[in-house]
């Protein structure tokens, strides 16, 4: 897709994105996407997505940082999963349930990164607003990967995120 400026008004884009992409040479969205930090490219992606695909988007980021420990974030990023397969009322509100059980787990752990991304990505199935969500689980991915204590993290998360949405493009 070749980006516009009235697309990126019409999404709300922040003045400073506008002004960057309206410098560009290239409004092509693929290269676009290889030239611009994580937090404009992950904006962008979850706003060309579709609501499962941005489930998957979100999942897939939350996976890359999950703990093998971590039985309420499991729980959650399991939960989006299962709305992805079967996407109904059930399935969002047994996502709802899942995010809401890892974010308190989050809480307690002190907002630990890699359970603040399962929550978002089980919230982004059962949210209205599934952008934000399937946003903001990919930057806890990645803020859980940055972390000194997220040593199970990869270090790579941010351009692994951002491949995976521009696959789904």
């Amino acid at each position: 897709m070749i980006i516009t400026k009235k697309w990126l008004t019409d999404n709300n884009a922040c003045k400073e994105g506008i002004e960057w992409f309206e410098k560009q040479p290239d409004k092509d969205e693929l290269i676009i996407l290889d030239n611009i930090k994580f937090e404009w490219a992950n904006w962008y992606i979850v706003r060309r997505l579709g609501k499962i695909e941005k489930v998957k988007y979100a999942v897939y980021a939350a996976r890359l940082v999950l703990k093998t420990d971590d039985n309420l974030s499991l729980k959650a990023i399991l939960a989006a999963e299962e709305f992805i397969k079967n996407p109904c009322v059930r399935t969002a509100r047994t996502a709802r349930a899942a995010a809401r059980a890892a974010t308190w787990a989050a809480w307690a752990a002190g907002a630990a990164c890699a359970a603040w991304a399962a929550s978002e990505a089980a919230a982004c199935a059962a949210a209205a607003c599934a952008a934000a969500d399937a946003a903001c689980a990919a930057t806890w991915a990645v803020w859980a990967s940055e972390a000194t204590w997220a040593a199970w993290a990869d270090n790579n998360i941010e351009q692994k995120i951002i491949k995976y949405g521009r696959e789904m493009l």
